[in-house]
């Protein structure tokens, strides 16, 4: 979810060319769920989705398209191509994972503007206060691919 376009279908040619399989593991898709909502949850999903497509290095990431553009590539080079999901599920037990996970959200949302800074430090306060709020729990989807040579 990291990488451009241009970067993944080389990257299948080039593992093509090898005869070579990948197993791409959790691909961020795009869901990011809490069982306690707030009213910018969809908001803040939908500027980190933005934002998930800014390079990374790599050229334009391709964020939560990634796994549907490398099934594609892959199969255009005649690979068989299975793909599952893999969320992240955290609850009350992962607590250290969720508070992590929502600190790391203030700079892409800072970053895409849509949300003030004091939009932003209230929705990431009333997150971490949730995370030990029995029932809470936070979902960010995730896919798994294989690709691998048809012989």
């Amino acid at each position: 979810d990291l990488c451009s376009a241009d970067f993944c279908d080389h990257f299948a040619e080039i593992l093509s060319a090898s005869n070579t399989g990948l197993y791409a593991a959790l691909n961020y898709d795009g869901v990011m769920e809490w069982s306690i909502a707030h009213p910018l949850d969809q908001q803040v999903a939908k500027d980190f989705n933005q934002h998930q497509h800014f390079d990374k290095g790599f050229g334009p990431a391709l964020g939560p398209d990634a796994t549907a553009h490398l099934k594609q590539a892959f199969e255009r080079l005649g690979y068989s191509v299975s793909v599952a999901t893999s969320p992240w599920v955290m609850g009350r037990d992962d607590g250290d994972l969720q508070a992590a996970f929502l600190e790391g959200l203030e700079q892409p949302l800072s970053e895409i503007g849509s949300l003030t800074d004091v939009q932003i430090r209230d929705w990431l306060g009333f997150r971490l206060e949730k995370i030990a709020e029995a029932g809470s729990s936070c979902v960010v989807g995730h896919s798994d691919m294989l690709a691998l040579p048809r012989h």
